[in-house]
């Protein structure tokens, strides 16, 4: 199964038939070119879990096992990314992303 089926197919056990989105209220400063890459961003970072996901053989057959497994993810290997990013910038006091990451 490839990623974008693997996420319609989350989409359709959570009832809902639609494209998944990032809600607007946590992206309201980004312009609508910035929220669009950011979007393609998810969907390659989406497409490289499910991957993993596959090589390591984790479950992923019920949306509880689906659940976790990107929970799992998401914690292991964006997660700390994200988090080396945000305390670079404060502890820096800049608003702009810096160069020593």
């Amino acid at each position: 199964m490839d990623a974008t089926r693997f996420a319609k197919g989350a989409c359709h056990l959570l009832g809902r038939k639609k494209r998944i989105r990032i809600s607007p209220l946590s992206v309201s400063s980004m312009t609508p070119e910035q929220q669009q890459e950011l979007e393609q961003h998810v969907a390659r970072i989406a497409q490289i879990l499910h991957q993993d996901a596959q090589a390591q053989g984790l479950a992923m057959s019920s949306l509880a096992e689906i659940e976790a497994t990107v929970r799992e993810q998401m914690q292991a290997h964006v997660s700390p990314q994200i988090g080396v990013f945000l305390s670079t910038r404060q502890v820096h006091g800049k608003s702009e992303p810096t160069s020593e990451t």
